[in-house]
């Protein structure tokens, strides 16, 4: 087990005072400013970003190597402070007076069952051959074979789940109409069919947990606490107990694949690109019209998929090592420096995510902004926007509330 951790990147050494008091402070200073109300898309969004990609890569990344503060320190400082920034902005806007709320009208309801019909139907009928109910050990083969191989199917398979099926979720749990919870359900479970995304599988219970935290503790900062602590307690009882089922099952899929993988791609994307060359947003389409990709990746069949170049040059196979928006966006693109650049571009859109949709129901505007937080954390933020609905949303909200004013 050790040899198969360390082959992905989890290699350990001792981690020396120095670096536990740099730890300390940062997720001191990162805590203090991390919204424990969530009432905003911006609040579920960092919130989700802090658990999964902030957390477990300022405590993995010191524990690597020898020099780890030495190598990774400036960058990991640089992190902590785009979070803290994009912390702040989540305060910036106030949501209107409870009284004032509204959930989108009917017709932006049938708006999206009209495309839960379009896309359910239109996956079915293209990937009627290769939907298949696998296991855990067989999901990698099917991902292989329900991949997407145009643009619209690319489109389809992940506008599907994250964007319409959340939205009737979201709507079935307000007006309470089983009908659209199911069919939200039947869509998730349909693309775990294509393509064996375990988040999929899960969502319909993730947002179920979230709208009930929405509707009956009105925002109260002990349910995130007393959550925090829950998750803190299960993974010290995953390091105690002894070696089993339990453990190499619940260790791989929820501390390895959920919480460690994400926070291992700051070192895996530092030692690639610091070594090689960093893309200057080389990789993004459009900016790719402006910036040249660098000389070594000239000739390089992989680019622009930072993912398999981090695989084929770190770890030497073939595999796509998908990253978080500040591995992928900043580390890669600039270092320490990058990680600043792309926290400020990120928090401009949470800004105006927030300010129109200010007037929105947060048991609707929370529950759809999850999956654009969740995808955050292995994905780049140009891909978020475009095919995770990052930009749909927004002009959404934007439509919705100039037509509502």
């Amino acid at each position: 087990m050790l040899e198969h951790q360390e082959f992905w990147g989890f290699t350990y050494v001792s981690i020396d005072l120095v670096s536990c008091f740099f730890i300390a402070i940062c997720l001191i200073f990162t805590s203090l400013l991390t919204p424990l109300k969530i009432d905003k898309p911006s609040n579920i969004i960092i919130y989700t970003i802090y658990i999964l990609v902030i957390i477990p890569t300022l405590t993995l990344t010191l524990g690597l190597r020898e020099d780890s503060l030495k190598e990774y320190g400036i960058g990991l400082f640089c992190l902590v402070i785009g979070y803290i920034f994009l912390s702040f902005v989540t305060f910036l806007n106030v949501n209107k007076n409870p009284s004032s709320y509204s959930f989108p009208s009917i017709n932006v309801k049938y708006f999206f069952l009209f495309f839960w019909f379009f896309c359910f139907f239109g996956l079915l009928f293209l990937f009627k051959d290769v939907i298949n109910f696998v296991g855990l050990d067989n999901i990698y083969e099917q991902r292989a074979a329900g991949k997407s191989r145009n643009l619209f199917e690319g489109y389809m398979q992940s506008y599907f789940p994250n964007v319409i099926c959340a939205a009737l979720m979201a709507y079935g749990l307000y007006e309470k109409k089983f009908s659209y919870i199911f069919i939200s359900g039947i869509g998730y479970v349909l693309m775990f069919g294509i393509n064996a995304q375990r988040t999929v599988f899960l969502m319909p219970l993730i947002l179920s947990l979230l709208y009930f935290y929405l509707k009956n503790n009105n925002y109260n900062k002990a349910t995130l606490i007393k959550f925090n602590l829950c998750l803190s307690l299960i993974l010290l009882i995953l390091a105690l107990i002894p070696n089993g089922f339990l453990r190499d099952f619940l260790g791989f899929y929820l501390a390895t694949r959920v919480i460690a993988t994400p926070g291992i791609m700051f070192s895996l994307y530092h030692d690639v690109f610091s070594q090689t060359s960093y893309t200057y947003w080389a990789h993004v389409k459009g900016v790719n019209l402006i910036v040249d990709k660098p000389y070594i990746f000239s000739n390089d069949s992989d680019w622009p998929q930072l993912g398999y170049i981090v695989a084929k040059y770190k770890l030497g196979i073939i595999s796509n090592s998908n990253a978080n928006i500040f591995a992928a966006d900043g580390v890669a693109a600039a270092g320490g420096i990058g990680i600043i650049l792309i926290s400020i571009i990120f928090a401009f859109y949470l800004y105006f995510l927030d300010f129109f949709s200010k007037n929105i129901d947060p048991r609707f505007k929370v529950l759809v902004a999850f999956p654009i937080g969740l995808a955050l954390t292995n994905g780049s933020l140009a891909t978020v926007l475009l095919t995770f609905g990052g930009i749909f949303w927004l002009l959404f909200y934007f439509f919705v509330s100039n037509r509502n004013s």
